[in-house]
């Protein structure tokens, strides 16, 4: 049975949803530039450190319930262009780290930066390839499970990923959250949402739900942080339910609104590149964070030093692009045509189809 007339249509490249994703990696840079100053001693920082880590891990599980909302569909071509772009960003990041920063590495450090995507360098990009690879057996679960068998699939899941992290502190896989089993739970939350939609309880409280989550989570870590005395991130880590919650509530938010920008699109395409190579930035304004620590004035240095991270990783990409985008092409195409020679690459081409029949 062709049961591809049942899928939903899905616009690609709606603003909203971009808008939203350029908001993730804000949010992620942001924590990021919050890691160095963890030592602070200042309570307004302190208090900055945890306001912006009870939203910002929310920007993982929101990128991977956008992929399962959308469905990621499997392409070879995507697949090298992903692993590509990873590695030569992997390469950038190590050349500058020896050169510029002066920095040592072990050789299980120069493994990582040598095969990217079995590591733990470029968690996400790694975990992101596995649910890209099983994409097309994970949507179809939702095919052939009844609604009934899905809600119990996820609610299992639940049960084990994310309630007992949150109300138990009991972890089965010691990952924080950043492992497959959380972000898979992630993609087949989002191929839920699109197929039944959202709870009316959402619906109607969703903005309710988004304040009161964080408010939950900057309350809860805040309590830790004043009877240890560091910095104690408990409550935002993407296995716990309210970060959850924060990041469903969140999505349906920007679901409502529609609109069109050409400029944020061409912006959204560099989110990934972003990801990659911000953490350079980071490092090369390092010791100006750590001076400003314990100042005051940090939030002006951390916004600055935001804006600069993000602007420059964009500019960086763009420069890559220029150089390389033809060179890709050309390269893509011609290990396309050549593997098309191959019957087990025409299955494979041909992978998502499989699934259709």
């Amino acid at each position: 049975i062709f049961i591809g007339k049942y899928i939903p249509k899905m616009k690609k490249r709606q603003t909203n949803i971009e808008l939203l994703r350029i908001i993730c990696i804000l949010m992620i840079v942001s924590m990021h530039i919050c890691g160095e100053i963890f030592s602070t001693q200042n309570v307004l920082n302190k208090g900055i450190i945890l306001a912006v880590n009870s939203i910002g891990n929310a920007g993982v599980t929101l990128f991977i319930l956008i992929s399962g909302y959308f469905g990621i569909s499997f392409n070879v071509r995507k697949l090298f262009n992903l692993l590509v772009v990873t590695c030569f960003y992997s390469f950038l990041s190590f050349t500058v780290y020896t050169l510029y920063f002066h920095e040592h590495f072990h050789l299980l450090d120069k493994i990582s930066f040598a095969f990217p995507t079995f590591g733990r360098l470029y968690w996400f990009v790694a975990i992101y390839i596995v649910i890209f690879c099983f994409a097309p057996f994970l949507n179809r679960l939702v095919l052939v499970l009844s609604r009934e068998k899905f809600e119990l699939l996820l609610f299992v899941s639940g049960v084990f990923f994310v309630l007992g992290p949150t109300f138990l502190l009991i972890e089965i896989q010691n990952d924080f959250g950043k492992g497959l089993p959380n972000l898979m739970l992630s993609y087949l939350l989002g191929q839920y949402l699109k197929y039944y939609g959202f709870s009316e309880f959402i619906k109607l409280h969703y903005k309710k739900i988004c304040i009161i989550s964080v408010f939950i989570v900057f309350l809860l870590n805040t309590m830790l942080t004043l009877f240890n005395g560091n910095i104690i991130l408990r409550f935002s880590r993407d296995n716990n339910l309210f970060i959850l919650l924060i990041s469903i509530s969140m999505f349906y938010l920007f679901l409502q609104n529609h609109h069109c920008s050409k400029t944020i699109n061409c912006i959204a395409s560099y989110v990934f590149p972003v990801y990659l190579v911000h953490n350079l930035f980071i490092r090369y304004f390092s010791s100006t964070l750590v001076e400003y620590q314990n100042n005051n004035l940090f939030f002006f240095v951390f916004s600055f030093v935001l804006l600069v991270t993000f602007l420059g990783s964009v500019f960086v990409e763009w420069i890559r692009r220029t150089i390389f985008s033809k060179v890709e092409n050309i390269l893509f195409d011609c290990i396309e045509c050549r593997l098309l020679n191959y019957r087990w690459y025409q299955k494979l081409y041909n992978y998502k189809c499989l699934f259709l029949e």
